[in-house]
């Protein structure tokens, strides 16, 4: 197999792979439909915002945790594969356990799901961003995932349709629970996909780092805390993370819009599908947009995406305010503002990290990127659930909104850098 056709067929199995785990993200995203689902289960308000944190958690320590074997070994695919086994499993087993479920029960295997969304996750940030690194130049990256995003929104949008449409004028849980099989069946399929990319075989070279004298925890902790030296000592990469800490009230709104739309009016089956619907829009929207606004520019898209973020706030608070807007369709505008927005950060944001860091450390910059922002998410994440839980809904998406905006001005000094490995 030549070169030119080995990088062709690795670019349609990374696509096709891609849109199956997008589009299985999207229909059961532990954002928006695993609380929605979980509170017509009858799962208490309190729970709802702490699973969030939970997956935050197992995002924050899964790639610590992994990167040793990571760099200990030639290949990366494998990594994802195993992780979205055990993450369609989880969903398969949630799907076809759901009307048995106790409420202890729902408690824990709906925390488990969002731990395996996490896992996954954390995965993903090292193992599988620097799988694209390796495989495609920047350019053809770039594209190919954009254009994943928006054909995983076609697929999920299709799927959100079909199933809203089953359920008209039901207000059975049991449709809302077929999001979840459907997802693990994608699940199952892109890590089917993934075994067949060829990767190339190249080795990390890690500078040489003194480990003698000590047992296995020190060593683990003290090339932890080396990779946190040689990342931090880039100036790009520390603006990076306080724009990243920042960003977190962008990408965390999701379950706190959920959570105040299920107050908001009484549960039926169709309008899940109706929020699904504007989510999976927003992805294909931004599938073409983003990558416009962030041609070798990643901090434009990120500023762009708090600013976004910031509109869905104040319809959201809205919405509080003013009855004649309580309406399922007004708030699918929320969600398609607030998905669209964590779109860009999300791409964004790895693109600036892929593109400036060496092949050889890509993989720190990612972990220790995580690690330090994953902690910050943790902090916010639980705050926001505890407000919420406390004193109702609507106050945690006035200090997001809050925060959207300082996010939006401090991305702008995010300037278009070259690292200085490249100097």
């Amino acid at each position: 197999m030549t070169d030119a056709v080995r990088k062709t067929r690795n670019y349609w199995l990374l696509l096709v792979q891609g849109v199956c785990i997008d589009a299985s993200r999207h229909i059961a995203s532990p954002r928006l439909v695993l609380p929605y689902i979980y509170l017509a289960l009858g799962g208490p308000v309190f729970f709802a915002g702490l699973m969030l944190p939970v997956m935050q958690v197992a995002r924050l320590t899964t790639p610590v945790v992994a990167l040793p074997f990571i760099h200990a070994t030639a290949g990366r695919k494998w990594f994802v594969v195993a992780a979205l086994l055990v993450k369609a499993g989880v969903l398969a087993a949630i799907g076809l356990a759901a009307d048995s479920l106790t409420a202890t029960l729902i408690v824990a295997i709906f925390f488990l799901a969002a731990l395996s969304a996490g896992m996954v996750q954390g995965i993903n940030s090292v193992a599988y961003n620097d799988l694209v690194g390796r495989v495609f130049h920047r350019d053809i990256r770039q594209a190919m995932l954009y254009r994943k995003s928006a054909l995983a929104g076609v697929v999920a949008l299709a799927l959100a349709a079909a199933l809203g449409l089953n359920g008209v004028g039901s207000q059975s849980v049991s449709n809302d629970i077929l999001f979840l099989l459907q997802a693990a069946a994608l699940t199952l399929c892109g890590s089917l996909i993934l075994i067949f990319v060829h990767e190339p075989v190249q080795r990390s070279v890690r500078p040489a780092r003194d480990t003698k004298s000590c047992g296995p925890a020190r060593g683990f902790f003290r090339t932890r805390h080396a990779d946190f030296i040689a990342t931090t000592r880039h100036s790009w990469f520390r603006r990076l993370l306080v724009a990243g800490g920042l960003l977190l009230s962008v990408e965390l709104a999701m379950p706190f819009y959920a959570i105040h739309a299920a107050t908001q009016y009484e549960r039926h089956v169709g309008n899940i599908s109706l929020f699904v619907v504007a989510t999976s829009l927003a992805v294909i929207v931004g599938g073409s947009f983003w990558p416009r606004v962030s041609r070798n520019h990643e901090h434009v898209a990120m500023t762009g995406a708090a600013i976004l973020a910031a509109a869905a706030a104040g319809l959201s608070i809205a919405i509080e305010l003013v009855e004649a807007l309580r309406h399922p369709a007004i708030h699918a505008i929320v969600f398609f503002c607030i998905a669209m927005a964590a779109q860009g950060v999300a791409t964004a944001r790895t693109l600036f990290v892929v593109a400036r860091a060496s092949n050889e450390e890509r993989a720190s910059f990612l972990a220790v990127g995580n690690l330090i922002v994953g902690a910050v998410s943790v902090a916010m994440a639980s705050l926001f659930g505890y407000v919420a839980h406390i004193h109702g809904a609507i106050w945690p998406v006035f200090m997001i909104g809050g925060l959207n905006l300082l996010a939006a001005l401090y991305c702008t000094r995010l300037h278009d850098e070259v690292s200085e490995e490249s100097l």
